[in-house]
């Protein structure tokens, strides 16, 4: 195409305009009147560019003042000015005498001249400010405004001619104070040089010369005067603060208490500002961008002299920008406060919280909600008072099927202090125990492509260096370096009534409300002041005074939010459309927890605590913490996904070995109640940080360790219960050097090895309950310094000859045994006496008798059945005194080291026999009793019969109840009975008679020490009562026969005898009865029937039956002489009378 030329056509007008800028005057009056740039009146910027003059006349005999009421000029710091304003005096005859030269923003006096002054102003091409106002007033030479030598005006003449250069403008500059008297706004005596705002004097303070003029040390001049850096978070402050910068202002821009929120302050307000005494700054206008060296470095504010709602940003410590700042200080001054209310929502059916959620939640006491694996939560104001060691709760699922299933979690216990933890909290990032066990052992998988933070935590590259704490230690913003521009823009900020929405990346916005009465959201709860804020509930009791008066802080011990979720931990409450949001409110998060999780069908849930009675696929859910598959049949292998299980019960899944399988978080291990017969104890010591094993019910006879130096030092806890280790060995746990509890109970242990428990150094409780170790060794338990609890069933393990040095006793808990001690064979020496006593009655008494009756009575013997009777009781009780001497011998002999000779003792022939005599002297006594109590029967109630016992019927009768009490004392001595150890139960080897411990042949030993005997003496009682009652109604008191006189003379002593035998057996039937039905017997009484009441009988009867014979004889003899003396002295004195 070619190229053609182009034709235009311009047309001008022109017109005559004056373009030339000057100043603004106006004249008041013909005395008074101002000067200004051009603009000024408008709140406009001055033009560019400017150089104007103008000459204010004096009047003759007058002079003239004049004063700004503002003066701000564009100008540099440390540069010469660039705009200026130029006052020269004019003399009388046109003399021009520069007075001076000024520039910036600063303050100038008021001055007074006699001359004319002209005024002239240069300004540049690069930019401009807000421009002056110069007031000016005509006085008469007589009425001039006199300057004292104080540098102070005296106003207390003509004032009202200039007051208006003067005036309450924050400075006093009249000698009597008239300028700032009490008709200025917000003056008071006790703010001099600032204004009164509510208690608080806020001043505007100047940087002296050569002071650093940054952030941080205004600040400290502020302190150094008792107060601080202003903060307005109420608009009346604000507008207190825009009074003092329009009359006080002596710079561009002053410094006041607004900061960049901490680095350390929730997420939510990471792009957010803070009023220096923690209150936010919702409505500040930030006017810049935010640019730094460092995340840490802090960020601070100015404010805009023109602009007073408008704040600068600068760094706190390094840049030197403003010369002035503001203050403030607290006075004591009675002060109407505002009526400040603070109005929370409701939530009426709490209910509604789970259907909107779908989250697996609880109702807490004080109505609101929170999840259910933190219901024994004690940081969860929920259910629990206490650290509980389970958790019982009711699945998402049964509770709105309306059932009432109950799912049982274990808690997790930190190492110290005694506190509890959910496991779902475990291994999160976050330490909720005081010793941080609940994170400290944790191991994490690794992901190179993704930051790793300095507690474990793995986040997306991108996310470091953000400003927004993504780490939950907040090590993604730790160590930053370079030039790193803080993600903030310019902002403006909607003035209240407003609602306020934070959007979860750090920062807010506000919505403006209709009115103030408008209301607020269910979601927010409603400040009502001087305006209304709108603020979302999750802000009240979060440690951020999000009220201008700090109001939502207030009373948080005692906040209760019914029907809004509660963050653990704290007293922040969230409305259920806050729940799984995305972006967490809550300070630990929890409120995000479990958005997507499911729980399997066979399975009960509390996070991540899943019960499972049955299989499922676990590998679908990696992030399990607890695990309780007990009889699921879960094999090891199928969780080998589940890297993070902490606790594993696979109890009763009919496992017959523990293979080699890696669970590099587990902590508690319950294997109980399978067939493991031999454990590989090397599988055992892969798992690094296991602290719990339990294998309590396995058929478990060894273990397996092979050659292997591998030592773990964490597990702490084995429970080897009910299984069926015959011989502890020491050495077999060796490679576990940190055993501190060791549970042996009921298991079936006969022998502790020679080496003790020396293999365990740090063993602090062990528990031998149930453990019949046939020979305990002095040295057991040499070398466990440590040692501090041990419960056993055998006392002899709590002697303190067998205790490692400096146990406490108090803490070894073994029953007692009811009869012996560590030292003695017979406890208690009031038993030990009357033992003694017993035993030289029993022998001497019934010796007596036997000699008695064998010696001078034994022709008689033959031919009366119950004085062969009597005969062999004596015998039967001179038995039980040999019984009772052999006893006390060896207590004698064993006195002071019992316990080392108690197996000797007990297993000995000497004991079994003594035992032997013993039973078989009280079945011989009973036969001999019941005997004579049929024998008195049969003479009493068939006197005139000829059946009776005499002779050899006698001699049948005693040889037969002998050879019955040789035989039921000779069973337990039978070989192939042996292992009852009958006569090796008790120190006095014979079993209690009302014991609480069960032995082998116990049935043997109730049924005829008990049930047989105390038949026997039930029916000796019926006898004995039809002999009493014969003796009070039987006619042959009328027959005065020598024999029945006899007969009943023999029954009246032997009723004696058979009571006295009758009230001691009885009660040892009795008790019997009732220890063998379960009913507890206490110790002591037991064993005061054994030795106190069993054998007593032995020692009476001699006295009861031979006493009385002898007795009863002598008094025969003292009667016989008494008749015939009486008969002598008749035939005396008949012979007298017949002379």
């Amino acid at each position: 195409m070619k190229n053609r030329p182009e034709e235009f056509w311009l047309y001008f007008k022109g017109v005559s305009v004056d373009l030339r800028e000057t100043f603004e005057v106006v004249q008041y009056s013909n005395t008074t009147g101002h000067v200004a740039l051009p603009g000024f009146q408008e709140s406009l910027s001055y033009p560019w560019g400017l150089n104007i003059s103008y000459v204010i006349h004096l009047p003759k005999k007058h002079t003239v003042m004049f004063s700004f009421s503002r003066f701000d000029l564009y100008g540099r710091r440390f540069i010469i000015c660039e705009d200026y304003l130029e006052l020269t005096s004019i003399g009388i005859n046109g003399e021009a005498k520069l007075l001076w030269r000024k520039c910036r923003t600063i303050l100038v006096d008021a001055e007074v001249h006699n001359t004319s002054l002209a005024l002239r102003f240069v300004s540049d091409l690069q930019d401009s400010r807000s421009g002056f106002k110069m007031l000016f007033s005509f006085h008469p030479s007589t009425d001039t405004p006199v300057k004292l030598e104080s540098g102070l005006f005296d106003c207390s003449r003509h004032y009202t001619a200039f007051r208006q250069h003067l005036d309450c403008n924050l400075r006093q500059e009249c000698e009597g104070g008239e300028d700032e008297a009490d008709h200025c706004p917000h003056s008071s005596a006790q703010c001099t040089g600032g204004v009164l705002v509510q208690n608080n004097c806020i001043s505007y303070e100047v940087f002296s010369p050569g002071e650093k003029m940054t952030w941080s040390n205004a600040r400290q001049k502020c302190r150094t005067k008792g107060g601080d850096l202003v903060t307005f978070p109420t608009l009346e402050k604000l507008e207190a603060v825009q009074y003092v910068l329009n009359t006080s202002v002596k710079g561009e821009c002053a410094y006041v208490g607004l900061q960049r929120a901490p680095f350390s302050s929730p997420n939510m307000y990471r792009k957010t500002f803070r009023w220096i005494d923690g209150t936010m700054a919702y409505y500040a206008n930030i006017s810049d961008r935010i640019q730094f060296n460092s995340l840490y470095e802090g960020v601070c504010f100015f404010i805009n002299i023109n602009m007073p709602r408008s704040f600068m940003p600068c760094s706190c410590t390094r840049y030197e920008l403003c010369t002035t700042f503001l203050c403030e200080r607290k006075v004591e001054i009675d002060y109407p406060l505002s009526n400040v209310m603070v109005k929370f929502p409701k939530v009426s059916n709490t209910s509604e919280i789970r259907r909107f959620s779908g989250l697996s939640l609880v109702r807490c006491p004080e109505e609101h909600v929170t999840h259910d694996f933190l219901l024994c939560d004690l940081d969860s104001h929920c259910a629990a008072k206490r650290h509980a060691s389970r958790c019982d709760t009711v699945p998402q699922r049964s509770f709105e099927a309306g059932v009432t299933e109950m799912v049982s979690v274990g808690m997790f216990a930190c190492h110290e202090g005694g506190g509890t933890v959910p496991y779902t909290l475990l291994c999160d990032f976050r330490p909720d125990c005081g010793d941080g066990s609940d994170e400290k052992y944790c191991r994490h998988k690794t992901d190179a492509t993704r930051f790793r933070c300095r507690n474990g935590q793995y986040i997306a590259q991108d996310k470091v260096c953000d400003t927004v704490k993504d780490c939950l230690d907040g090590s993604d913003d730790l160590g930053c370096s370079g030039y790193i521009m803080f993600p903030l823009h310019p902002q403006f900020r909607t003035n209240p009534p407003v609602i306020i929405y934070f959007d979860g990346r750090g920062d807010f916005r506000g919505v403006a409300m209709e009115s103030d009465t408008a209301p607020c959201p269910v979601t927010h709860f409603r400040w009502i002041g001087q305006s209304v804020y709108c603020l979302p509930m999750y802000l009240r009791c979060n440690g951020v005074k999000d009220c201008p008066g700090g109001e939502d802080e207030l009373s948080c011990a005692h906040f209760t939010c019914p029907g809004f979720y509660r963050c653990r931990g704290s007293s922040v409450c969230l409305h259920a459309s806050h729940l799984c949001d995305g972006w967490p409110q809550c300070p630990q998060r929890d409120d995000e927890l479990f958005c997507d999780n499911t729980c399997p069908s066979v399975c009960q849930c509390q996070g991540l605590a899943f019960v499972c009675p049955q299989p499922f696929p676990a590998d679908h859910f990696p992030d399990l913490r607890y695990l309780d598959a007990e009889g699921s049949g879960i094999a090891p292998s199928s969780l080998l996904e589940n890297v993070y299980l902490i606790y594993l019960s696979l109890a009763d899944c009919g496992l017959i070995t523990w293979p080699r399988v890696i669970f590099q978080n587990l902590q508690h291990l319950d294997i109980s109640d399978n067939m493991i017969g031999v454990l590989n104890l090397n599988n055992i010591a892969v798992l690094d940080n296991l602290r719990h094993l339990r294998l309590r019910g396995n058929p478990l006879t060894a273990f397996f360790v092979g050659d292997t130096d591998v030592k773990h030092s964490m597990l702490i806890s084995v429970d080897l219960s009910y299984t069926r280790l015959a011989e502890f060995d020491s050495k077999s746990l060796s490679q576990f050097t940190s055993v501190q509890t060791l549970n042996l109970s009921y298991s079936s242990m006969r022998r502790i090895r020679e080496d003790g428990f020396s293999f365990q150094p740090s063993l602090t409780h062990l528990d031998l309950r149930g453990c019949e170790v046939e020979d305990i060794l002095s040295n057991v338990f040499a070398g466990l310094s440590n040692l501090s609890v041990i419960h056993a069933s055998d006392y002899k393990i709590c002697c303190k000859a067998i205790l490692p040095e400096n146990f406490n006793e108090n803490f070894c808990f073994a029953p007692l045994d009811d009869i012996s001690s560590c030292n003695q064979l017979v406890a208690s020496n009031f038993y030990r006496a009357y033992l003694w006593i017993i035993s030289i009655v029993s022998l001497l008494g019934n010796a007596v008798a036997v000699v008695f009756r064998l010696g001078f009575r034994r022709s008689s013997i033959t031919q009366s059945g119950y004085k062969l009777f009597v005969a062999n009781l004596t015998l039967a009780d001179f038995v039980m005194g040999v019984y009772l001497a052999v006893v006390g011998t060896a207590d004698q002999l064993y006195r002071g080291n019992y316990w080392w000779y108690e197996k000797t003792w007990k297993s000995s022939v000497m004991c079994r026999v003594a035992g032997f005599l013993s039973l078989l002297s009280c079945e011989v006594s009973a036969f001999m009793i019941c005997l004579i109590t049929l024998d008195r029967f049969i003479v009493l109630r068939f006197s005139l019969s000829s059946v009776r016992f005499k002779g050899r019927s006698a001699v049948v009768a005693s040889g037969l109840a002998w050879l019955v009490g040789v035989l039921l004392a000779a069973v337990p001595l039978m070989p192939s009975l042996s292992h009852w150890r009958f006569y090796s139960q008790t120190g006095i080897c014979i079993p209690l008679p009302a014991t609480r411990n069960s032995f082998q042949g116990q049935g043997y030993f109730f049924g005829v020490m008990i049930v047989f005997n105390f038949i026997l003496f039930v029916a000796i009682a019926c006898g004995q009562a039809v002999i009493y009652w014969s003796i009070r109604t039987n006619s042959m008191a009328r027959q005065d026969t020598t024999n029945a006189s006899s007969d009943l003379t023999v029954a009246r002593r032997l009723i004696t005898v058979a009571v006295t035998d009758f009230l001691c057996w009885f009660p040892i039937g009795m008790l019997g009865l009732m220890a063998f039905n379960g009913v507890p017997v206490p110790g002591e009484v037991n064993v005061a029937m054994a030795i106190f009441v069993l054998p007593l009988n032995s020692a009476l009867n001699p006295f009861l039956y031979t006493l009385n014979v002898m007795l009863e004889k002598r008094r025969r003899v003292q009667k016989e002489r008494l008749r015939r003396l009486l008969l002598s002295r008749s035939s005396t004195l008949q012979s007298d009378l017949s002379q």
